[in-house]
């Protein structure tokens, strides 16, 4: 019986960026405006901050917007275009390990290199745009359906009654029966894991989005301070920081110290759902690797942990909830892992209550108007009346150089 599920190829060309450490301020002023405005065109855009770079995914159009502020001495661009894909459907669980057998082993199978970007509300694999037709015909023996949004008609692939019908050029024959014969011989290794990995086993995780999108704007100056001027707060830690905006989603991935920054309320199960970091790698694993996620995911699906995983321009970082740390170094060990420390020799520990337990809530309504009424202070322009009653950002080029010239 075929599985009640569908793969949906997005309508992006996705940029992959990556920006020295120095260098962030300078695309300061792009950067707002493209993750906290609605004066930009772009609609998919991801900022991860590690240890080792700030990465950039963006689609075409805020990658024209970033364009003007940036030059070769201080960033890196992917020479490949991605393409973004997602499963759903009822069969489907939530999480990079329960669709893992769908999508990221079969195409570590076929050496189809891949990045992965996991958001609170659905998982996302990259795909580059020159293994379009190689994907669809690996994908196609295990998915029933397959649909890309930037065709027409959007359906590429279906199976009804045991007969596949393509509705694009199927890869030649001869390199079809290469590919899968690699496959076969080299399966055994592929899923092995290869990379050290690094956990910083002090430090918690929350993987949030938000209740109500009309209180984005509240959290935009915490999001501010965190993206640009956080990094000398991690001191000796590993950094890691993701915020991910898909048109009306917003992702967040940080330590939980940084939630007593965010105004009570906002975030989404934040008071017991905590996570562990894994980086894989010491050093930066490039394009060409493939079944790298897949060395990982596999042993979490075996052992039915949720995963989040989370690609950099150097490397992937694995995310699973705290309580299953111990379960999944023990699978890992079974796929021939070896641990590292970190160069990051010493930890902070984190209480990871300490800003849950004892706020009653006349700090709770302070801290919330605090954010407010700095919000207010700093940005009198941008703040108006909707005809609901609600309030956003008015975000004009004009605002938004008086926004420049206020945080830089």
């Amino acid at each position: 019986m075929e599985p009640k599920i569908e793969l949906r190829l997005l309508d992006y060309k996705l940029k992959i960026i990556s920006v020295k450490k120095p260098s962030i301020h300078k695309l300061m002023f792009a950067i707002v405006k493209i993750a906290f405005t609605n004066k930009t065109k772009c609609s998919f855009f991801s900022f991860t901050e590690t240890n080792d770079d700030y990465s950039i995914v963006v689609d075409h159009h805020g990658f024209e917007e970033l364009l003007p502020f940036t030059n070769d001495a201080d960033i890196t661009l992917s020479h490949s275009d991605w393409i973004p894909m997602h499963l759903s459907g009822e069969d489907l669980q939530r999480g990079i390990s329960k669709i893992a057998k769908y999508l990221i082993l079969p195409l570590a199978d076929w050496k189809i290199s891949i990045m992965a970007i996991s958001m609170y509300q659905c998982d996302y694999i990259l795909i580059k745009e020159e293994d379009y037709e190689t994907v669809i015909e690996c994908l196609s023996a295990h998915i029933p359906k397959i649909y890309d949004e930037s065709q027409e008609p959007e359906i590429v692939f279906t199976k009804q009654n045991g007969k596949a019908h393509y509705n694009i050029k199927k890869v030649h024959k001869t390199n079809r029966r290469l590919l899968r014969k690699q496959s076969v011989s080299d399966e055994s290794r592929q899923h092995k894991i290869t990379l050290p990995l690094l956990i910083p086993d002090t430090i918690e995780y929350c993987i949030t989005g938000l209740y109500n999108m009309d209180t984005f704007f509240l959290i935009i100056p915490t999001l501010i301070g965190i993206m640009f001027y956080e990094t000398d707060e991690y001191e000796n830690n590993e950094i890691f920081f993701n915020f991910t905006k898909k048109e009306f989603d917003i992702s967040l991935v940080m330590e939980t110290r940084l939630l007593k920054k965010f105004p009570h309320g906002i975030l989404l199960n934040i008071e017991n759902d905590y996570w562990k970091l894994i980086r894989i790698g010491q050093l930066p694993v490039g394009f060409e690797v493939f079944g790298v996620v897949a060395s990982i995911s596999q042993p979490l699906e075996i052992g039915n942990i949720d995963e989040y995983y989370i690609s950099s321009y150097h490397t992937g970082y694995c995310f699973i909830p705290s309580d299953d740390l111990d379960l999944a170094k023990q699978l890992f060990v079974q796929k021939d892992a070896k641990f590292v420390t970190s160069n990051k020799t010493c930890f902070v520990e984190v209480k990871v209550n300490s800003f849950l337990n004892g706020i009653d809530s006349e700090e709770e309504i302070n801290n919330l108007t605090s954010q407010e009424n700095y919000f207010e202070t700093r940005f009198p322009d941008q703040i108006e009346s909707c005809e609901n009653g609600n309030r956003t950002i008015d975000e004009s080029l004009d605002e938004l150089d008086k926004i420049e010239n206020g945080i830089v």
